[in-house]
């Protein structure tokens, strides 16, 4: 992404309405209030009646206090799914893109498929931006992503007054758009109520900087090798995917904790040798992951 810095939704502080769920808390509290209410249920055992009964009430308070918390969640931005982000999108006049229609006729039927939500929630977060035409960066990245659902990161860059270049990274394969999804956008950002008068604005596709992960594992003595083996090459699968956006570095740092899963001793990393520094219009690819066991620590 470019230098635009759109607040991190998930670093805000959890909101004080959402409430921890403590069903013995409440339980105890129930407890209290009816020994204070009635000196006859000041000793009471586990084995009494009412204690069950106080049981179910806490269940059912604790289960009320968690449907005001999802009810809260569904109004928030930084909270709220699927069909409840769809109607918070809808009021900044965003709406969530249909990447494939499906095919109802198929055998089994084929359902469509739409964008994430967290790729609707950043198009929503950038919404109030695209209203301007004065040419701001997050103005461009929301229009550039408005314009189809194969848009997956956007840069802007501005090397000379009035000239705009946008480099458009793309969900499919190693991200290199094509051609056609190059002229969506152009047309998009082209458009007489998005661009500025003064500004020319060229697409391009991004670049793919490719590199590969191999690393050894020396394990402790007991945790089932394959298990742990496993486990870190899922991790790192999962840093890779996060980091294919543009601008993103691939640092060793990250690797090592991706592949320290409990179990580890140490890590062994022989690719890559030093960290991956990515230009802010290129993305880096991962083509090949090998994780081994190399030994157990003696």
């Amino acid at each position: 992404m470019s230098g635009f810095s759109a607040i991190d939704l998930t670093k805000l502080n959890a909101p004080d309405i959402i409430e921890t769920l403590d069903f013995e808390g409440v339980f105890n509290e129930m407890v209290a209030e009816l020994k204070s209410r009635d000196d006859g249920f000041s000793a009471l055992l586990e084995s009494d009646p009412i204690i069950k009964v106080l049981e179910v009430a806490a269940y059912r308070e604790v289960l009320l206090r968690a449907r005001i918390n999802d009810a809260s969640k569904a109004v928030m931005l930084a909270y709220a799914k699927t069909s409840d982000l769809d109607n918070l999108a809808a009021y900044f006049g965003v709406q969530r893109q249909l990447i494939d229609p499906g095919d109802e006729n198929a055998v089994p039927p084929i359902p469509p498929s739409y964008e994430s939500d967290d790729r609707l929630r950043k198009r929503t977060q950038l919404s109030l931006e695209g209203h301007s035409t004065a040419g701001p960066i997050g103005s461009y990245i929301f229009h550039a992503l408005a314009a189809s659902p194969l848009v997956k990161d956007v840069d802007v860059a501005s090397p000379d007054p009035g000239e705009v270049i946008v480099t458009i990274l793309s969900t499919l394969d190693v991200g290199v758009p094509n051609d056609l999804l190059i002229s969506l956008v152009a047309e998009r950002l082209n458009a007489k109520d998005v661009r500025p008068l003064t500004d020319n604005v060229a697409v391009k596709k991004a670049s793919i900087v490719f590199y590969q992960v191999e690393a050894d594992l020396i394990l402790y003595e007991g945790p089932d090798g394959e298990v742990v083996r496993k486990t870190a090459l899922e991790k790192v699968d999962e840093y890779v995917r996060q980091h294919h956006l543009l601008g993103n570095d691939i640092t060793l740092s990250g690797l090592y904790a991706a592949l320290h899963q409990e179990g580890v001793q140490r890590v062994v990393l022989k690719k890559p040798l030093a960290d991956l520094i990515v230009p802010a219009d290129k993305a880096a690819w991962c083509d090949q992951i090998l994780v081994s066991v190399g030994g157990r620590d003696e």
